[in-house]
């Protein structure tokens, strides 16, 4: 259950990274999990 929400966390992550033309936020979020 919680690998399948990290992964729909991870793909609106990238839409909106996407959207925003900004890679960081998607490291930013990765060092966060990691973290978590």
């Amino acid at each position: 259950m919680v690998l399948m929400q990290i992964k729909l966390f991870n793909l609106g992550l990238q839409k909106t990274a996407k959207s925003k033309g900004r890679l960081q936020v998607i490291e930013k979020e990765r060092e966060f999990l990691e973290h978590v």
